[in-house]
């Protein structure tokens, strides 16, 4: 994951990117929380 801090205005923010083995983890939890809705 990359973090990348700055400000919009006054205001301060952090952008995030996620790496290409985090976005497939991602996925995966996702499909597992879907299975677990589906047999609710």
């Amino acid at each position: 994951m990359k973090a990348t801090k700055g400000y919009v205005g006054k205001r301060p923010r952090t952008w995030l990117s996620i790496t290409g083995e985090g976005r497939a983890a991602f996925a995966t939890h996702c499909a597992a929380l879907r299975k677990m809705v589906e047999g609710v």
